[in-house]
């Protein structure tokens, strides 16, 4: 029969497993790094095991006799979850690792051949032949720094393919600016020209318009045909992603001066676009 300290110890282990409690995962890693009981002999390895499988146990190298517990049911390779990633990112499982990189693979190699299609066709350039760069840019960016943007995708918030989507977009449009930034020169839209286009009631109803999903995806259809590659990358920044006008202008490498005289001249086309389809 399991004694009483035994029997708390399993339950604080089995409770931060089931619960992910940060702050008890945190206690019982602390504990075991001091030798205390987090840390389960042959005898209670055995008694805990046959009472909760789901919790995986390694041997711990550093002795014959003791085994240091691990959390979680074992991981499905085939569907790419935040706890895979965690797994390839944290636990530095090869397994995991390899599964993540195949899922993330195929996402960014998508986005990266369909942004590379929306912004060089304008230009007359063939967007394959930066494909394995971008590719690889993009790879080499999501595991930068602690692969910190691996392990922050949320799927209540979105699906992998439209968060790590996003992440691609952004990544091509920077590089993209970067390599095309010394060729670009464009006239500042006058003040009072400026002015009087935000002022302007029939250019706020079109914004309203544009906001309404169906009308925006056609205005985009229409604005990569017409419009410059920075106008189609801004629409893709402002109107799809959401980002704010400071973020936007870093993606671009703009001054924010710029940034709101490149928006200027995108809401008016926009405005001359909309203006042919509900007329």
């Amino acid at each position: 029969m399991m004694n009483r300290a035994l029997s708390d110890k399993l339950s604080l282990i089995a409770h931060a497993a089931t619960s992910r409690d940060l702050r008890v995962i945190e206690l019982l890693e602390k504990s075991g790094k001091q030798g205390a009981p987090t840390y389960l002999d042959d005898q209670e390895l055995a008694c805990y095991a046959a009472q909760s499988p789901v919790i995986q146990f390694v041997v711990d190298q550093s002795s014959n006799k003791t085994h240091r517990f691990s959390f979680g049911r074992k991981l499905s390779m085939d569907v790419l979850t935040p706890e895979l990633i965690r797994a390839a990112v944290l636990d530095r499982d090869k397994k995991a690792q390899n599964s993540v990189i195949r899922h993330i693979s195929e996402i960014v190699r998508f986005h990266v051949a369909r942004n590379l299609s929306r912004y060089s066709r304008r230009c007359g350039r063939d967007p394959h032949i930066y494909l394995d760069d971008y590719f690889q840019i993009t790879l080499l960016h999501l595991w930068d720094k602690n692969a910190y943007r691996l392990l922050a995708w949320d799927p209540n918030a979105g699906s992998a393919r439209a968060y790590f989507g996003t992440i691609t977009r952004h990544c091509v449009i920077e590089k993209l600016v970067s390599r095309n930034q010394s060729h670009q020169t464009e006239d500042a839209t006058p003040s009072d020209e400026f002015e009087a286009l935000i002022n302007d009631a029939d250019f706020q109803f079109t914004l309203e318009l544009i906001e309404h999903k169906d009308l925006c995806e056609k205005l985009y259809d229409r604005l990569g045909e017409e419009g410059s590659e920075r106008e189609v990358m801004l629409f893709d920044l402002l109107y799809r992603d959401g980002v704010d006008a400071a973020e936007a202008a870093r993606a671009l490498k703009l001054s924010i001066d710029a940034m709101h005289q490149a928006h200027c001249r995108l809401r008016k086309r926009l405005k001359q676009i909309a203006e042919t389809m509900i007329t």
